[in-house]
């Protein structure tokens, strides 16, 4: 990219830091020198990205970026800016009623340590520093403090959005059929919103059934994150344009800001067909990148022309991606496919041709390898022109262009040797940020990660030994995603890409970055891929479970309850395939959002007894019958606990005959305490024995009563039978 777009960019950025610096006092470094026409660009980005409103110099908190969805009102807004920061997903959660003043002493120290980071990171024209400076600080504060309808748009939304518009702008302006004035480019349909979504990942990711399933299944996922990262940046280096110009990535899908220009135009034709010429050559038909970019004017796509201008960009674009996976192959590259064929040795895995003499192809051993290293402490990817000499594993890559690229993986002692190595063109880190390595960016990856055998994981169980897996998906994702700001009777409307986008990342935060704090305690679950909307999750079952159950109560919190999502909850042994299992959970969680109200979990089978809402399931299943019986049987002196049980549960399920409820009465009965008894245990059984028959008379009260009935006993099993 030329230096004027990359100054635009980086004044972009600067443009939320400088409204810090008026409420607060801190002299933020002043961008590089725009020309002028740079300068009118980013004046009527800056004007779109704020509303068209004035930014606000009062000391409001900002409102959670859910507080708008489905038509509400802004209730809830976060807390200190400082604690959140920190990267601690509490502190990113509305705590606090909207209108909520921050500590000015307290902002006057955050806006004095963004001063010290942007400062550090323009003397090393680092620019992936300078956003990321932005992104920890300015993604807490509000643009517009204490505002009914947009004290949720963050000051980073706001400085990236800024900043990739004024890019797009400027760029198009250079073009010879460009207007005399950037404003009017407002009204044009000037940008291009280009979109690519993988194909085949489910297969891709869960055909694994070797000992070393989870290794692979994990690599597999972090590998195509990586990738689709790469991608990204090799796509807008095509284009000319920075990173702030990506508006979402994740989940193998990704959101790009480009101008409506020929070499725009051209440029998305080019990446599309090398990178799937390039997927074709390395996965044939496994893998595939559908790529469409849609036109649209600014107005539109910030929601000045209404909720339904604005909706029928992404339902456009949506059905470009759709055609184009319905068309993903030309009759020459069917061709190409069909005469393909191996004679070599197909590979135990995946079954592709594998060299001569060799088990695995080259992909499922640089799986395997990538796998072993995804629990080190500092994980490096060099993208360069050739593989390194010191890299511990050097992955192929498409270019945008057709040329090759090579992902390197480097101890952190290797990457900062190899800063001066004119080859390599950007790095990336795992969830951190490693100094000394200009211009690297973090990729977030949900990594906890107590063992990566399976038996250390079902070996934590209490009670039965299994392995417990759980999927999960957030409810309604793609609604609120198109048209989730706007309210059903149309009465209030507040769609805009500023929403989206920060919608977007915040969820990508919970699921890529927090989801490791919230799980720390548990060293019996392990993630196999968290990210977009989806959730995979294997350890000992009863572990797994209470993770669950924290995991959705964590993510109402933070979403204000204006999310939900639904799962599946299987229990195999460690020895069952782990893609298997995968696959009959995915079932789970298919038939969990069959529910009228979604927001659900199955347990164990695909059927309506085992199936719940979650706030069900944790207040009634487990809150109130599970808890009972284990009050009752853990003090059961003559340990009739779970063979009674099993003779109770027997007659639960086959209440439709009148008879097993009354032969539950009389088994109730024998559990009466004798005249020896103490008062608190004639207590106990009352309590016990009443609730207990009072919930089996009900259908609804006794489907409850099974499921944590089943979940007692699996508890209490000594022998794993």
């Amino acid at each position: 990219m030329n230096d004027e777009i990359r100054h635009t960019a980086m004044a972009g950025l600067l443009c939320a830091a400088h409204v810090l610096e008026i409420r607060c006092g801190a002299v933020m470094p002043e961008p590089l020198g725009l020309s002028a026409q740079g300068s009118e660009c980013l004046e009527a980005a800056a004007r779109l990205a704020a509303h068209d409103k004035t930014p606000g110099k009062e000391l409001q908190a900002l409102a959670s970026a859910f507080g708008h969805l489905d038509g509400r009102k802004l209730s809830g807004a976060l807390g200190s800016p400082w604690a959140a920061m920190q990267g601690h997903w509490q502190a990113a959660c509305p705590a606090e009623p909207f209108g909520f003043c921050l500590d000015r002493q307290e902002l006057e120290q955050t806006s004095v340590t963004l001063q010290k980071r942007l400062e550090a990171a323009m003397a090393q024209d680092d620019f992936a520093a300078l956003d990321r400076a932005c992104e920890d600080i300015l993604s807490f504060l509000p643009l517009l403090p204490g505002d009914p309808e947009d004290g949720d748009i963050s000051l980073y939304d706001y400085g990236r959005l800024t900043a990739a518009l004024a890019c797009c702008f400027q760029l198009r302006m250079q073009a010879p059929d460009a207007p005399d004035e950037c404003q009017a480019l407002c009204r044009q349909q000037s940008l291009l919103l280009f979109s690519c979504d993988f194909s085949g990942i489910q297969n891709f990711i869960y055909l694994i059934s070797t000992k070393s399933a989870l290794k692979m299944l994990r690599s597999r996922s972090f590998f195509l994150e990586l990738l689709m990262e790469h991608m990204i940046d090799e796509l807008l280096e095509l284009c000319g344009l920075t990173r702030v110009n990506c508006l979402y990535a994740g989940g193998g899908h990704a959101y790009l800001l480009l101008p409506n220009t020929p070499q725009a135009v051209q440029a998305v034709k080019t990446f599309s067909a090398s990178v799937n010429s390039w997927l074709r050559g390395q996965f044939g038909i496994a893998l595939y990148l559908a790529c469409g970019a849609q036109p649209c004017s600014p107005d539109a796509l910030f929601g000045r022309n209404g909720q339904e201008a604005y909706s029928d960009i992404f339902r456009s674009l949506s059905a470009r991606l759709g055609h184009t996976k319905l068309t993903r192959c030309s009759a020459a590259e069917l061709d190409e496919l069909n005469h393909a064929a191996s004679e070599s040795r197909e590979c135990r895995i995946c079954g592709r041709g594998a060299a001569d003499g060799e088990e695995l192809c080259i992909w499922c051993d640089i799986f395997s390898r990538l796998g072993a290293r995804l629990t080190d402490q500092h994980l490096i990817f060099a993208v360069a022109e050739r593989p390194l000499a010191l890299s511990r594993l050097s992955m192929p890559a498409p270019g945008a262009g057709g040329v090759q690229r090579y992902i390197n993986l480097l101890s952190k002692q290797q990457a900062l040797a190899q800063t001066e190595d004119p080859s390599i063109l950007r790095w990336y880190s795992k969830n951190e940020t490693i100094d000394g390595l200009a211009n690297c960016r973090r990729v977030w990856m949900g990594d906890h990660c107590p063992s990566s055998l399976l038996e250390d994981l079902s070996s934590q169980s209490e009670g039965i030994q299994r392995m417990g897996v759980f999927r999960a998906d957030v409810d309604n994702l793609g609604k609120a995603f198109i048209s989730g700001f706007a309210s059903p009777d149309g009465k209030s409307n507040h769609v805009s890409l500023a929403r989206t986008m920060a919608f977007s990342r915040s969820m990508s935060l919970f699921f890529k970055s927090y989801i490791n704090e919230l799980l720390a305690p548990y060293r019996g679950v392990l993630v196999v891929y968290s990210g977009g909307d989806d959730l995979f999750l294997v350890g000992g079952w009863n572990d797994l479970l209470e993770a669950a159950q924290k995991l959705r109560s964590a993510f109402c919190s933070y979403t204000g309850d204006a999310l939900t999502f639904s799962g599946g909850f299987g229990l195999y042994t460690s020895k069952y395939p782990l893609a298997r299992a995968a696959e009959e959970t995915a079932e789970l969680e298919s038939f969990a959002k069959e529910a009228s109200c979604k927001n659900s979990i199955t347990l164990f089978a695909p059927a309506e007894e085992l199936r719940f809402d979650w706030p069900t399931f944790q207040t009634h299943v487990m809150g109130e019958k599970y808890d009972l019986l284990q009050a009752f049987f853990s003090k059961d002196e003559n340990d009739r606990g779970n063979a009674f049980l099993y003779r109770l549960l027997e007659y639960l399920r086959a209440a439709s005959d009148r008879l097993n409820l009354a032969r539950c009465a009389y088994l109730l009965a024998r559990l009466r305490p004798g005249e020896k008894a103490t008062k608190d245990q004639k207590r106990a059984y009352a309590e016990f024995s009443q609730s207990f028959y009072g919930w089996a008379l009900q259908p609804e009260e006794r489907r409850r009563l099974v499921a944590a009935i089943y979940l007692y006993v699996y508890l209490n099993r000594t022998s794993d039978r």
